[in-house]
């Protein structure tokens, strides 16, 4: 059964949302905090990265709603989704995470990279799970060679229940 999405409308809503992003990255930090003795930063960056994924939405917020029309609720609901023409979205790729945590670990160390691209592909994987689409909705490179459009990637905001 189909079922809307939590709301954003109050505080309470989007603290939920992130919870749910970041509960499933409790094994991950613990492994890495305690298993290979990482440290907290590359503990903090996995659950920032699995945060901060989602300020790529008010990109394509900026580019479909007018801007007489800009709201930060709407922006967070992500309720101009479904009559965007194109959905971007570009941290939500998994080929992307992996280059993005291949390049961090060159320059900041393998642990830091490690924890950035782990925080980025677990919230993909967990939008993946959690909405409808397309199976390849999450691979940038082939949203990109079809041009972003938006039946790729539109899940209608519904959850998979």
């Amino acid at each position: 059964m189909n079922q809307r999405r939590p709301a954003f409308d109050e505080p309470q809503g989007i603290i939920r949302h992130y919870i749910f992003h970041l509960l499933p990255l409790l094994p991950f930090a613990a492994l890495f905090a305690f298993g290979f003795d990482f440290g907290v930063f590359p503990v903090m960056a996995m659950m920032a990265a699995a945060i901060l994924i989602d300020a790529d939405h008010l990109l394509d917020y900026v580019l479909e709603v007018p801007f007489k029309k800009w709201t930060w609720r709407a922006a967070l609901r992500g309720d101009y989704f479904p009559s965007a023409r194109r959905v971007y979205v570009i941290l939500h790729g998994y080929d992307e995470a992996m280059l993005f945590g291949w390049f961090v670990g060159k320059s900041s160390g393998a642990a830091m990279g490690w924890g950035l691209a782990i925080g980025m592909i677990i919230h993909i994987a967990k939008d993946q799970m959690d909405y409808r689409g397309h199976p390849l909705r999450y691979v940038l490179l082939f949203r990109a060679l079809k041009g972003f459009p938006n039946d790729i990637f539109i899940h209608s905001q519904n959850r998979i229940e």
